[in-house]
C-alpha cells in the first residue's frame, strides 16, 4: 500500500525535464525538491517490497521443510523465559546489532555492504504472565550476546532486551494504562528517540554530500548507542511488570 501510494504521488509531479521548462524559478525549485523527496521515498518503498518478497519466499521454503518434517538449522531459540507477571510493554522486532548492552562489537554498520547480524526479540504479555524470547540465525555468530543474556538474572535479561528493542526498532507498544511518568522517563526517551523521523535541510554554498551526511549520522549513533545500552538497568522496574 505504501509502495502504491508513493508511486501514485510521484506520477502526479511533472518530470524533471518538464519542470526545467517552467519560467517561474521559485515554482521550478519547489517542484524539483518535491520530486526529489518523492523519488527518495519511493526508492525506500521499493527496497522494502523487495525485502518482503525475499522474506516471504524464505518463509515458504521453511514451511515446506516443516511440512516434510525436515529439521531446520537456520534458526535457533537462543533465550526463553516466562515471567509470572504481565509486562506493560509488548514487542516483536528484528534488531540489527552493531553493539550490545555489554560492549560486544557485533558488526560494523558504517560499512555499506556489512553483513548485518540480528536478534529477533519477542515480548508477549498475557494475562498475569509474559513470555520473552530471542530467536537468532545459527550463522550470525551472536554467541557473546546470548552468553551474556544467560549469565544474568531473568529480570536483567528482560531489561537488556527491552533496551535493545527500544533502541533498534519502533515495533513496541505500551499499555494505555501506563503512567505518564514512564513516557517522560529521560532514559527511555533517549533509547527510543524523541522523534520517529527527522528531516534536515541544509542550505549552503557548499552543501554536504549525501554520503558524508550519512557517515556523520552513523558515527553519531555509534558513539551514543553503546553508552545508552550499557545503562540498561536504568529501565524502570515498572516496564518489566514489577
Amino acid at each position: 500500500m505504501d509502495y502504491k501510494y508513493y508511486k501514485d504521488e510521484l506520477s502526479k509531479i511533472p518530470s524533471e525535464a518538464a519542470i526545467k521548462l517552467l519560467t517561474d524559478p521559485l515554482l521550478s525549485s519547489s517542484l524539483l525538491d518535491k520530486r526529489k523527496m518523492a523519488e527518495e521515498r519511493f526508492t525506500v518503498e521499493q527496497a522494502d517490497v523487495k525485502d518482503c518478497k525475499q522474506e516471504f519466499k524464505q518463509t515458504l521454503s521453511l514451511r515446506k521443510k516443516l511440512l516434510n518434517k525436515i529439521p531446520l538449522e537456520s534458526w535457533n531459540l537462543s533465550y526463553f523465559h516466562i515471567f509470572d507477571r504481565q509486562f506493560p510493554i509488548a514487542a516483536q522486532a528484528k534488531v540489527a546489532l552493531s553493539t550490545d548492552c555489554w560492549g560486544n562489537k557485533i558488526c560494523d554498520t558504517t560499512k555499506l555492504n556489512a553483513e548485518i547480524k540480528c536478534l529477533h526479540i519477542c515480548i508477549f504479555p498475557f494475562k498475569e504472565k509474559t513470555a520473552v524470547l530471542v530467536i537468532s540465525k545459527m550463522d550470525d555468530n551472536v554467541e557473546e550476546t546470548i552468553n551474556c543474556l544467560k549469565s544474568i538474572s531473568d529480570d536483567e535479561a528482560a531489561k537488556a532486551l527491552i533496551a535493545l528493542i527500544m533502541n533498534g526498532s519502533r515495533d513496541f507498544y505500551f499499555d494505555q494504562k501506563t503512567p505518564q511518568e514512564i513516557f517522560n522517563n529521560a532514559y527511555l526517551r533517549a533509547l527510543a528517540g524523541n522523534e520517529d523521523e527527522s528531516l534536515c535541510y541544509i542550505s549552503s554554498d557548499h552543501p554536504i554530500e549525501d554520503e558524508v551526511a550519512k557517515e556523520i549520522v552513523q558515527e553519531s549513533a555509534l558513539q551514543s548507542t553503546p553508552l545508552l545500552l550499557a545503562d540498561y538497568q536504568r529501565i524502570p522496574d515498572y516496564v518489566i511488570g514489577k
